[in-house]
């Protein structure tokens, strides 16, 4: 009986934790459209002023407005893909050539002091995905890793395929059986305790400074993972790092 009750307890707390995310997924979107709407007018006047301005500090001051409102729309659409229920242009590609073909700018965006491995599996890996969602994923995640290593160290980028039996959890995370692409981001950075962890994926929820970072980055990664039906969790603890693991369904290469 007391099995039975913990399992009624656990599915109790999921179904909470996904009444939880959903509402946050429906803000997120509320938000960005409302945000979308003061933008268009931000924009419009701006663009105004440029063209009949002929001052240069007038026109600067409205290049300014330019540049604030062009940042906002970056993160109203960080928002929308929260809230989006669906992938957008999916198609089935090759894991590794994608990531291959990423991997420069990644080694672009992390800090100097890190030492960035990519190690990909043997085998090919084909995915269906939506591959600037994708990116964006990967990017995020990247972005994120180096950025919670202020003193250096390493950032390991890993692929694997992994077949998952009813009733498996990861991290507390229900998967659906399958066959799954497994892309793991592992960093020796400061780690996050219990109370950070549960908070992760909040949009705009960060610990660094207001200036450093939207707080969009995790949140943008786990709705686009949710709506691509994969997965996405986080391992982590206090001084001994952040391992950020996705999972997404294999297809077959001529699905």
């Amino acid at each position: 009986m007391r099995a039975a009750e913990r399992r009624l307890s656990e599915l109790d707390a999921e179904a909470a934790e996904g009444r939880r995310m959903e509402a946050v997924g429906r803000l997120a979107a509320d938000v960005a459209h409302d945000l979308r709407n003061v933008l268009t007018a931000l924009l419009g006047f701006s663009t105004l002023i440029l063209e009949k301005a002929s001052d240069a500090g007038t026109r600067a001051n409205a290049q300014e407005i330019v540049r604030a409102s062009e940042r906002a729309a970056v993160l109203s659409a960080r928002l929308l893909s929260i809230g989006r229920g669906e992938v957008v242009k999916p198609h089935v590609l090759d894991l590794h050539v994608f990531l291959s073909d990423l991997e420069p700018l990644l080694r672009k965006l992390v800090r100097e002091d890190v030492v960035f491995v990519v190690q990909l599996a043997k085998d090919p890996i084909f995915i269906a995905a939506d591959e600037t969602q994708l990116e964006q994923v990967i990017l995020n995640l990247v972005l994120n890793a180096s950025e919670a290593m202020s003193k250096g160290g390493v950032l390991a980028l890993s692929t694997a395929t992994r077949t998952v039996s009813a009733g498996k959890r990861f991290s507390g995370v229900l998967v659906v059986a399958g066959e799954y692409a497994e892309i793991t981001i592992t960093d020796t950075g400061v780690g996050m305790d219990t109370a950070t962890l549960a908070r992760a994926f909040e949009p705009f929820f960060t610990t660094k400074a207001a200036q450093e970072q939207s707080g969009l980055g995790l949140s943008t990664a786990y709705g686009i993972v949710k709506n691509s039906r994969g997965y996405l969790w986080l391992d982590s603890a206090p001084g001994r790092g952040t391992t950020a693991t996705v999972h997404l369904v294999c297809k077959q290469a001529n699905a």
